[in-house]
């Protein structure tokens, strides 16, 4: 299933509800590509994070590794700083 910022435009509980029925998809072996809006969004919900720029992948990996420690690659770490990951 493909989702396309599914929580843009939401208010904090509706976000709430859309992160936990794409949990609960997950959970129930649903393989899903989603596009947040922000990147607050994507960590949890995530069990991989692949950051593309210019049509091609500049790095994937674990969303602890991509968003929270030093991504490898220098565009990854100037988009996440950016942000607000």
């Amino acid at each position: 299933m493909l989702f396309d910022e599914p929580a843009s435009a939401l208010d904090r509980g509706s976000r709430t509800v859309v992160n936990k029925v794409i949990r609960e998809l997950a959970h129930a072996g649903l393989t899903m590509v989603v596009m947040p809006h922000g990147l607050q969004f994507a960590g949890p919900i995530s069990d991989s994070i692949v950051f593309m720029d210019k049509g091609g992948i500049v790095e994937s990996g674990p969303p602890d590794q991509i968003l929270c420690h030093h991504p490898a690659e220098s565009r990854t770490a100037q988009f996440v700083s950016s942000n607000g990951a």
